[in-house]
């Protein structure tokens, strides 16, 4: 009966450390995809800023103080995405009937999470300083093609902000 118990609660702690890292593997690629430009990275970050630059009208110097900004946290960024890369390498190559499995997944699991947290606050950090750049005039405009790059995401009715298509 007691060996019934611990069996119950070691499937139930599988099964929340599952999601735990599932939910987490999913924002890390979000964030991960958002932060290099998806495929591409280097070449798709050189498109961004084109596109950036035409539509806010960056001066040259501008345009140079993004670049350089881009260039001096790619290190940190890349450092990021390496690390987050070789924890989803190491989830990957667990033995589920190991004795420990749990407790390897529930390690790795946190691991993902600090990972995730970190790159949260660079790409926030790289946002920020990108958005001190910029005149007040283009801070707006560009606040203006976020939201209307999110009507357009959302213009099928899929849904919006939240879940449930929550407003």
């Amino acid at each position: 009966m007691n060996e019934q118990k611990v069996m119950k609660r070691e499937n139930g702690l599988r099964t929340v450390v599952f999601f735990v890292v599932a939910s987490a593997l999913f924002v890390a690629g979000a964030n991960m995809a958002y932060a290099f430009g998806g495929p591409g990275g280097e070449k798709s970050m050189e498109r961004r800023v084109e596109r950036m630059a035409e539509k806010l009208d960056l001066s040259d110097s501008q345009r140079n103080q993004f670049k350089q900004i881009h260039e001096e946290n790619r290190a940190e960024g890349r450092a990021l995405h390496d690390a987050m890369h070789k924890n989803r390498q190491a989830l990957r190559s667990l033995d589920p009937s190991a004795k420990d499995y749990s407790k390897q997944v529930a390690r790795l699991a946190s691991e993902k999470a600090e990972l995730t947290r970190q790159m949260v606050i660079h790409r926030s950090e790289v946002r920020a300083e990108v958005h001190a750049m910029l005149t007040p005039e283009q801070q707006e405009k560009a606040r203006q093609m976020k939201m209307d790059r999110k009507g357009k995401r959302f213009a099928d009715g899929s849904g919006g902000e939240g879940r449930g298509h929550c407003k």
